[in-house]
């Protein structure tokens, strides 16, 4: 099996990281992972393949949470991104989309277990993640990521 590539989609908070995301998945085929859209000033996570959009940000009552800066996550929300992503790998070879590995996962929280598991585990998926500029360092040496490519907003990602 082939060594699977990982490709660090990055640019400043606001350039359009996600939407560059959204336009690649609709043109290829085999394609599974989660995106995280902003609708409507909310965050939200999309599932690749079957488009169900359920919201990322905690809903009132909610108890189990996730806080990182100025936003208030669902830990119900992150536990079904991550299963979309644990379902994902037991799909044929093909493309998964992981949007975003960020402070969140560098603390052991939101997306950590998946992506920790997707990294390590022999799988012949080609991973896109969105990383920001200023962690991909970190993030590269957290996971201890050896394969990847850097691809920016502006530029084709290669697949």
């Amino acid at each position: 099996m082939p060594e699977k590539k990982i490709y660090i989609l990055t640019g400043p908070v606001g350039s359009g990281k996600t939407t560059y995301l959204q336009k690649f998945c609709r043109k290829k085929q085999n394609i599974y992972g989660v995106l995280s859209p902003v609708i409507n000033a909310k965050r939200f996570f999309v599932d690749v393949a079957n488009k169900e959009v359920f919201p990322m940000e905690v809903e009132d009552g909610e108890l189990n949470t996730l806080t990182v800066g100025r936003y208030t996550f669902s830990s119900k929300a992150f536990e079904k991104a991550c299963s979309i992503i644990k379902r994902a790998l037991q799909y044929p070879a093909g493309v998964l989309v992981i949007d975003e590995i960020g402070p969140l996962e560098l603390n052991c929280q939101g997306l950590y277990s998946i992506v920790r598991e997707t990294i390590e585990e022999n799988h012949s998926h080609a991973i896109i993640s969105v990383v920001r500029e200023t962690l991909i360092d970190d993030v590269v040496n957290f996971f201890g990521i050896k394969d990847y490519e850097v691809v920016r907003t502006n530029a084709e990602i290669a697949i």
